[in-house]
């Protein structure tokens, strides 16, 4: 390209009186001047359209952690698969791994009065629940929100003059995944991690108590559908808290006085 311009610049000369070689140099500098400069200012457009994308999407990130922290009590309830005991009961076992007549045979040796004896395996006492590390294994992304192949069983969930039908109703789009910052997520003494901080601090994959240790289970949080103006939003979890335990469920919420609260709770299945 370079050669070309100049063999046109040259062509021009020839063929415009009155042109020197020095101003043909001094042209094609300010030509050259000219282009560096306007690379720069596409550079700083670049890099400033760049850092507002980012800044918008940590700003969408960090709002959907307001709103999962506002609903946490109300999309996972601790006494769903485990079980925290409250005195004067006691749990008679303090063999984490017993279950079935081991179990029995262990809390026959208690010292705890037979009138205040728990017999469970996935449990744990007030006292140890707050001094035990207290673990949820998360998904490090915000899950994708797709209610492609869900939108016609949601909508049959919700009344057809309800706000949240035209809403479920005009979601085209899936929602694409996202980092999730998860010791943002808050809930009692509950520890929020992902799965490599869990194997890198050398925590064991047991459900319920073990030790010193209590592993509640594992889960995934999808990016939340927000409608702004109205003040609504659905979301889904994927919670697994044991072998037999967990659940799959849409949530339809709605903010009220800056504060996000649950509105109904949609089944998609159970573990």
């Amino acid at each position: 390209m370079a050669f070309r311009f100049q063999i046109n610049v040259v062509s021009l000369i020839m063929h415009r009186p009155g042109w020197t070689s020095n101003e043909y140099h001094h042209f094609g500098n300010a030509r050259t001047l000219a282009t560096i400069q306007m690379e720069t200012v596409l550079k700083f457009i670049a890099t400033i359209i760049l850092t507002i994308s980012c800044l918008q999407g940590k700003s969408q990130a960090d709002n959907e952690i307001k709103i999962y922290n506002s609903l946490i009590d109300s999309l996972y309830e601790l006494k769903t698969c485990f079980k925290i005991i409250y005195p004067p009961f006691y749990k008679c076992c303090d063999i984490d791994t017993l279950y079935g007549d081991d179990m029995i045979k262990c809390c026959e040796k208690s010292l705890v009065p037979k009138q205040y004896r728990i017999y469970c395996p996935s449990c744990a006492n007030k006292q140890d629940f707050d001094t035990s590390n207290v673990l949820m294994v998360v998904n490090e992304p915000f899950s994708t929100l797709d209610i492609k192949q869900d939108k016609k069983y949601l909508l049959s969930q919700v009344d057809k003059n309800s706000i949240y039908y035209d809403f479920i109703k005009s979601i085209k789009k899936p929602t694409p995944t996202r980092h999730l910052p998860t010791d943002s997520i808050k809930q009692q003494n509950i520890k929020f991690i992902t799965k490599k901080e869990f194997d890198k601090n050398g925590f064991v994959h047991r459900y319920g108590k073990y030790g010193k240790q209590i592993l509640l289970g594992y889960f995934d949080f999808s990016r939340i559908y927000i409608d702004s103006e109205k003040g609504i939003g659905l979301c889904k979890i994927n919670w697994l808290g044991g072998g037999t335990c967990g659940y799959h469920k849409y949530f339809l919420i709605y903010r009220e006085n800056g504060i996000w609260k649950l509105y109904k709770r949609i089944w998609k299945g159970v573990y």
